[in-house]
């Protein structure tokens, strides 16, 4: 017998079952893919989940680093959160936002407003992990509880939009559309010169 597979999700000569979304779903083989219309944006959110990843390293390393250290890589946390987050989230609520909310429908309460405050809790924490990283003695096991649950919070704050706000706007827009109206003027990069 076979540990972790069951005869059930498996027609006899069939593809391979997979996990996805709560239920199991057959592999397809070689299924054509499809492009969606913010393909250019989910590359940008995978990107970002790299730099964060290595921020993610920098953070768990602080608690064993000298005092001065620790002051360095508060420092390097916090710039890359100011330089890269914050301008990727203004972005977000001047441009991709009020083109969700229009295909959504109008609301009293826009559809993206539970994102728009999931940005200000951002930006709240930025601001104070930027106080802890200014003080004289900091406090590296608070700054690493704080820098984990807001980079935690960063990557379900991605995972929402790619999984409620992209499919509206890929339904409601061709690419050219999502590329004039999203993407067009280009908006400022989001990652730190170097990365």
């Amino acid at each position: 017998m076979q540990v972790g597979r069951s005869n059930a999700t498996r027609k006899k000569g069939g593809p391979p079952a997979t996990w996805g979304r709560g239920k199991l779903t057959p592999r397809a083989s070689r299924a054509p893919v499809v492009q969606r219309s913010s393909d250019g944006f989910r590359n940008e959110h995978s990107e970002m989940r790299k730099e964060i990843a290595r921020v993610a390293m920098e953070i768990a390393s602080i608690p064993a680093a000298s005092p001065l250290e620790q002051q360095r890589k508060m420092a390097q946390v916090v710039r890359f959160l100011c330089e890269t987050i914050v301008p990727h989230s203004d972005w977000e609520e001047k441009v991709l936002y009020p083109a969700v909310d229009r295909l959504a429908g109008e609301h009293p309460y826009p559809f993206t407003s539970s994102m728009r405050y999931e940005h200000f809790i951002i930006g709240r924490s930025i601001d104070e992990l930027s106080r802890e990283a200014s003080k004289i003695e900091q406090n590296a096991a608070g700054f690493l509880s704080q820098g984990n649950q807001l980079l935690g919070l960063i990557l379900a704050h991605f995972e929402e939009e790619e999984a409620v706000l992209l499919p509206i706007l890929d339904e409601g827009m061709s690419q050219e559309e999502f590329e004039r109206e999203i993407l067009s003027p280009p908006p400022e990069p989001h990652l730190p010169k170097g990365s």
